[in-house]
């Protein structure tokens, strides 16, 4: 156990019938590890930069086919064209600062947690967040994204 964290929603009507597991990757022979860490540093700054732009749209252009996005107050997001729906509103201009994060063994799944500031209109919303990455066919791909508002301290 890495990350305990989740979002609020109202408890779905329909609950899934089950479990989609997938095994770990075996750990391949030939892992080019600098080649990995480099991809990935690259799919992170664009991923950087594309959120400036717009949050939503940003996010989706990183996007694994089976993405998953939770943000406070709704239902998870599951699938490319789920992800699609509940982010395009999202034209925020944000930037996310990294706090840590890790990979795993087989160099095939990435984490990354920190705080985000997102301007949208005129209010600046701050957060936090956590992405799971994942090497897809050589490139990296969200898997996972979860943003949390933080709590208003006033």
């Amino acid at each position: 156990m890495i990350v305990d964290v989740g979002v609020d929603h109202e408890r779905p009507g329909d609950l899934p019938a089950e479990t989609k597991l997938q095994p770990p990757a075996e750990l391949p022979a030939n892992v080019d590890f600098d080649l990995a860490r480099a991809a990935l540093e690259k799919a992170e700054k664009i991923l950087a930069e594309a959120v400036k732009e717009g949050a939503g749209k940003g996010i989706l252009t990183a996007a694994s086919d089976d993405i998953r996005v939770l943000r406070q107050n709704s239902f998870p997001a599951v699938g490319r064209d789920a992800a699609s729906a509940m982010l395009s509103s999202d034209n925020g201009k944000m930037t996310r600062e990294n706090s840590g994060g890790g990979v795993s063994v087989a160099c095939d799944l990435v984490y990354r947690y920190g705080s985000y500031s997102a301007e949208r209109g005129n209010a600046t919303e701050r957060g936090y967040y956590l992405t799971i990455w994942r090497m897809e066919n050589g490139d990296w791909k969200i898997i996972v994204d979860l943003q949390k508002k933080a709590a208003d301290h006033q």
